[in-house]
């Protein structure tokens, strides 16, 4: 079982392209069904710890000190973006300004040009910071290899909150589904997909999703997993549900695995 990382890193920074899903991707040779199956969930998992462990390096003795010697990147805009950026922005205060013609009721606190620049500025430094995370991430994420999983025999998780990661693979149970079955209408994946609290989706999205993540959907083996074996879904089980999957294409000798997580914040 081998992540594939330019996949999945790719989904990690464009997660506007597949939310509310999380996803990895990974090969498989050797497919021996269920066990596949589970393997490639405790493979997602651990790709998840170590990208958790970047975000709490405290928790990991020696790895703040490692991640701290990658080099910042530096990042110049090109024209390009900077002017998609402000034609946004500029689309956003016009449609902004028919609600205030409309209504009656002010829009912003401040002129509006000092609100444009302000805007341009908080926008072209989010862009920065989001290409210099997709440039420097494949270095950080190499620097977690020794952050591993915790294992453990203990039949609840719900007092093991925060990082690391923790599984007991002994209460991992899973649900064949068809793909008929796994993508039907109001089925519990595109329920889910389209209760996600923070993002407004349609059933046109979902498909669209479905199409980037599966384009051949007919020959699909598909397991639906409990969430009670690890201490990672704890938030969604006491909101409104956490949701995985484990997807395998024989084609393409691939696995998807992917969930979908309810938080009300």
């Amino acid at each position: 079982m081998k992540l594939l990382e330019k996949e999945t890193f790719y989904y990690k920074f464009n997660d506007r392209l597949i939310e509310p899903v999380e996803c990895a991707f990974f090969t498989e040779e050797n497919y021996k069904g269920y066990t596949s199956h589970q393997e490639a969930v405790l493979a997602y998992f651990t790709y998840m710890n170590r990208k958790w462990s970047i975000q709490v390096p405290q928790h990991v003795p020696g790895l703040k000190q490692k991640l701290d010697q990658v080099p910042d990147v530096e990042i110049t805009l090109t024209p390009e973006i900077k002017q998609a950026i402000e034609m946004r922005v500029d689309a956003q205060i016009k449609a902004d300004m028919i609600t205030k013609e409309a209504t009656g009721f002010p829009i912003y606190g401040e002129p509006v040009q000092q609100y444009r620049a302000r805007i341009i500025r908080e926008r072209i430094g989010y862009r920065k910071g989001w290409e210099a995370d997709v440039k420097q991430f494949p270095q950080l994420y190499k620097l977690t290899a020794d952050v591993k999983l915790v294992y453990m025999d203990v039949p609840s998780f719900d007092s093991y909150n925060g990082f690391p990661i923790r599984v007991n693979p002994q209460m991992m149970q899973a649900v064949a589904l068809t793909p008929e079955n796994f993508f039907a209408e109001d089925g519990e994946y595109e329920s889910a997909f389209l209760s996600y609290v923070g993002i407004q989706r349609t059933r046109k999205d979902f498909w669209k999703v479905n199409d980037l993540l599966f384009p051949d959907k007919k020959n699909l083996v598909i397991y639906q997993w409990n969430n009670d074996f690890t201490n990672i879904y704890n938030d969604g089980r006491e909101d409104d549900g956490a949701f995985l999957w484990s997807i395998y294409d024989p084609e393409n000798k691939q696995f998807t695995v992917m969930d979908i997580v309810l938080i009300i914040d």
